[in-house]
């Protein structure tokens, strides 16, 4: 065992002793079986931060706990029924299918061949090859996955020296930034976004299409995912004045190596354009994305007119992430049915005459300014939805606002700011495993883009929303 995770292990000991001690202490008006599963779902979550043991294990222990002696029985599953986690299997499955086509990393190199010219160029081509993808690959880990060590080859051919996290960092943080800012931009950029309407949903009945998403996102997060190349070129690129050839050699190579378009690749490129003008004319036959990705799986793993095979992608495809979701949300679940969320806001929020003083502009701008910034102790969007989306319902209803705005308003503040550390996303870590850059540079960058976010927020509230007739 590594010193690291015999930390981790004593670390997550120390913290399960003191939500057990949590159990003495008395939630005055909430009751007992409330108070137990509040106090297991606050468990998991520090699990999940802490990572003792695999997150989807986590998830089974808890919802076992809670079925067993605190009678939640089905609640504990109700996560796996709900549309918005089959939307994020499906398209996870799509993600996997396009990946193993081939169909994505030739669209990130010949982005990359078309429009690297120097450092900054090449920042900006990375990020564009990422935000492209985004709409392809429903997952910032698999988009990590590809774009890693295309910008690690690129860093490499410039003559950086890993770990010594100098002009290399500045392409490394640019994509690493734009793998989760664009989260925002796309309703299907990430899982996490589907998961949290679906609480949303759940909740108020009300729910978001993918261009209602793009409409409401455009403005905000197309400014920041340009911004970003600049910011980190300005942050993190070599010595000024020092110049230096940009070596592509290597996606001119692959591309080369790749050939013509493949058959696969045709079809996967021919279903992901279906997929897209149907997610864009929602509007239209008011088919909802979770229905539109279930034909696109039947298209592509259709013997003769299909991609690949189940065989093909099931044994690399993520389980346990998925696994981890649909407990997440049963969790939350539990804590709503039995009133946690509530006991929670209303010891918080609606008995602090501040808050409830505020008007609902200012209010909802310090809530989203403080999702934003807690993303610094999550490890992943996942989490923070179970926690946050019901929350901020729950708040709202005491306080009179809208539940349907602030719940889809939390999703979105949730959406773009896994940027502060290496352990606040899978992606996150696969960056930093190049060692290109440190954990002190990426928070360096992140504090000014969680600003940006902010300010994107305080814009939607105040100006953009309000226009396009959602506030």
């Amino acid at each position: 065992m590594s010193r690291q995770q015999r930390n981790k292990l004593i670390l997550a000991l120390v913290l399960t002793l003191l939500c057990a001690l949590m159990a003495l202490v008395p939630f005055n008006g909430l009751e007992a079986q409330g108070k137990g599963v509040l106090i297991i779902f606050m468990w998991a979550i520090l699990m999940w931060i802490v990572r003792p043991i695999p997150e989807y294990l986590v998830g089974v222990l808890a919802a076992a706990v809670m079925a067993i002696f605190f009678g939640m029985k089905a609640n504990v599953v109700a996560g796996f029924s709900t549309s918005g986690w089959w939307l994020c299997l499906w398209a996870g499955f799509i993600g996997a299918v396009i990946k193993f086509s081939g169909l994505g990393e030739r669209v990130a190199y010949w982005i990359l061949v078309k429009l690297t010219r120097n450092e900054l160029s090449a920042n900006y081509a990375t990020s564009l090859a990422n935000t492209v993808l985004s709409l392809m690959i429903p997952s910032n880990t698999a988009r990590g996955a590809v774009m890693s060590p295309i910008c690690d080859n690129i860093c490499e051919g410039m003559g950086y020296k890993r770990g010594d996290h100098k002009g290399d960092a500045a392409i490394m943080l640019s994509n690493l930034y734009t793998n989760t800012t664009n989260t925002w931009l796309f309703y299907t950029a990430v899982g996490a976004n589907a998961i949290g309407m679906a609480l949303v949903e759940e909740v108020t009945g009300q729910s978001i299409s993918w261009t209602g998403w793009l409409k409401a996102t455009c403005i905000p997060a197309g400014i920041i995912v340009l911004i970003i190349p600049l910011l980190t070129h300005f942050l993190f690129s070599g010595k000024k004045g020092e110049k230096r050839d940009v070596n592509i050699a290597f996606a001119k190579k692959k591309l080369e190596a790749m050939g013509p378009l493949s058959v696969k690749e045709k079809k996967a490129a021919l279903y992901f354009v279906l997929t897209l003008l149907a997610f864009c004319t929602n509007g239209i036959h008011h088919i909802a994305p979770d229905y539109i990705v279930f034909v696109t799986i039947f298209l592509m793993l259709c013997p003769g007119i299909g991609v690949c095979s189940f065989k093909d992608v099931g044994p690399n495809f993520a389980w346990p992430a998925f696994i981890q979701l649909g407990f997440a949300m049963s969790l939350a679940t539990c804590v709503n049915k039995t009133g946690g969320f509530q006991w929670l806001v209303d010891a918080m929020f609606t008995s602090n005459p501040v808050f409830a003083a505020m008007s609902p502009s200012v209010f909802i701008t310090i809530w989203l300014s403080f999702v934003v910034v807690s993303h610094i102790i999550f490890a992943g969007m996942n989490a923070m939805e179970a926690v946050m989306v019901p929350v901020s319902m729950t708040m709202a209803a005491a306080l009179g606002f809208d539940g349907y705005t602030m719940g889809l308003l939390t999703v979105m503040a949730i959406a773009p700011s896994a940027n502060f550390l290496p352990f606040n996303s899978a992606p996150n870590l696969i960056y930093a495993s190049t060692d290109r850059f440190s954990t002190a540079q990426q928070l360096k960058g992140a504090i000014p883009i969680a600003i940006l976010v902010i300010l994107g927020m305080v814009f939607l509230v105040n100006v953009w929303l309000p226009v396009i007739g959602i506030l």
